[in-house]
This record gives C-alpha cells, sequence and structure tokens, in this order.
C-alpha cells in the first residue's frame, strides 16, 4: 500500500475489522462513476473509504465522496452490503455502497474531478458504461457494482439508520 495512502491507519497495528463506505453515482446516461487509486495498481473501483473514529458509516462515505469527486451531494440509502473476508494480510471487512437516491445532472457530472489533495491517492475518475465495468474492476468489485445497480433499478434501497432512527438526507 502506498504510505500517503490512508495514512490514519498503522501498518503496525491494522484493523481487526474494516469498514468500507463506498457511493454509487451514475451520470444522466446511467454511466457508473469508477476511480483509481494509486494504491491499487490499476484497478478502478467505486469512489468511498474508511470511517474515521466515531463517524457513521453515511457520513464517511459522503466525506469521501467529497474528498475523491468534489462532490457534495447526500446519501440517501443503502443497495449492498458486502462482506470481505481477510485475505493478504488485510482484515476482514464490510464494503456498504450507498445510493444518493438519483443521477448527477449533466452539469453536476461534468464537474466531478479529483481534487487537488486527492491526487496522491488518485491518479483517474470516469463515468463507465455498466457493461464495460468488466474492463475496470475487479471480478468481486464488479459483482458489487452490478449488484447495487440492480438494487437500484428494482428499488430495494434500504435506509440509513443511526441507533434505529432514520437519518435525514
Amino acid at each position: 500500500m502506498d504510505a500517503r495512502a490512508h495514512a490514519e491507519i498503522d501498518p503496525a497495528l491494522p484493523p481487526r475489522r474494516r469498514s468500507g463506505n463506498l457511493v454509487l453515482v451514475q451520470d444522466a446516461r446511467g454511466d457508473v462513476l469508477l476511480v483509481r487509486p494509486t494504491y491499487r495498481r490499476g484497478r478502478w473501483q467505486l469512489p468511498g473509504g474508511g470511517a474515521d473514529a466515531d463517524e457513521p458509516p453515511h457520513e464517511a462515505a459522503q466525506r469521501e465522496l467529497l474528498e475523491e469527486t468534489g462532490l457534495t451531494v447526500p446519501v440517501t440509502g443503502v443497495v449492498a452490503l458486502d462482506y470481505v473476508p481477510a485475505r493478504d494480510g488485510q482484515a476482514e471487512g464490510y464494503n456498504t455502497v450507498f445510493t444518493i437516491g438519483r443521477r448527477l445532472t449533466a452539469s453536476e457530472a461534468a464537474a466531478v474531478a479529483i481534487p487537488e489533495a486527492a491526487r496522491a491517492e488518485l491518479d483517474a475518475l470516469r463515468f463507465v458504461r455498466p457493461e464495460r465495468l468488466d474492463d475496470y474492476g475487479t471480478p468481486q468489485q464488479v459483482r458489487r457494482i452490478r449488484s447495487s445497480l440492480s438494487a437500484v433499478e428494482e428499488g430495494r434501497v434500504l435506509p440509513i439508520l443511526v441507533l434505529g432512527a432514520r437519518v435525514a438526507t
């Protein structure tokens, strides 16, 4: 892993369980927004990242989306929860995929860009046709994205709750 990425994680004391918070964003055509982290050797993924201490997952997802793409849109629901077993020295974890509940307008999509502060962590972003996802992501990433797209298309979106109360978005 690149030393600049995830600097808040002590490599000598990695967390016992990870919590990834990803955001499914589509443009007006239905293309999916992907980012290419510098530490993933050319593999693309949904924007997002880990939560800081005492940071709710939905707030982490929104923060990461802003940090990685400049987008300031709220997440409105959960479309997937993906368990990832421990492997290759990484802790087991969960990736929660959030939706923004709508497609971006053309002007919003055109404004998406990697902020200067994220250039050490990301080297590219783009909107990708769903049928081309296999050209960009790992098989598990592609399965996660396709399942999330299906959930949105079929209206299977779960509410975001904190202590059992629905979060206002």
